[in-house]
């Protein structure tokens, strides 16, 4: 709870340099099994350094597809201290409706790229983990 108000606070405070004034930026609160946003809803989605404390990784991606359109990019970003596994990070971004993933390291670093099919596209959103 704690982190939760500096965030809110920062937030406020870099506000004036920022898009929430002009409308381009609009902060929510919400849980990744349950995202506050209508479906088809995103170009583009990325996490960074927050997928190893989701408490559903299945319903976690399977909720980000949900906001995504149809092919929408998706870059799932980790550094040396996400503590992330990168094994079977591919598979289970496949095995969850996403075409083409791809593990891309730097250095230190590592991210998952993949897209949510076109809607013309069948895709798997069964597999549960």
């Amino acid at each position: 709870m704690r982190r939760r108000k500096w965030l809110s606070r920062r937030a406020r405070e870099i506000e004036p340099q920022s898009g929430l004034r002009t409308g381009q930026v609009d902060l929510r609160r919400g849980s990744v099994e349950s995202l506050p946003f209508d479906s088809n809803a995103f170009d583009k989605a990325m996490a960074i350094n927050s997928m190893q404390v989701w408490r559903d990784i299945g319903a976690g991606l399977r909720e980000v597809r949900r906001v995504m359109k149809p092919a929408a990019k998706l870059a799932l970003g980790f550094t040396a201290y996400s503590g992330q596994p990168k094994t079977e990070l591919t598979e289970t971004v496949a095995a969850l409706g996403f075409l083409t993933p791809e593990l891309v390291e730097r250095g230190t670093w590592f991210c998952v790229l993949a897209s949510k099919p076109d809607d013309a596209e069948p895709s798997a959103t069964t597999a549960s983990f």
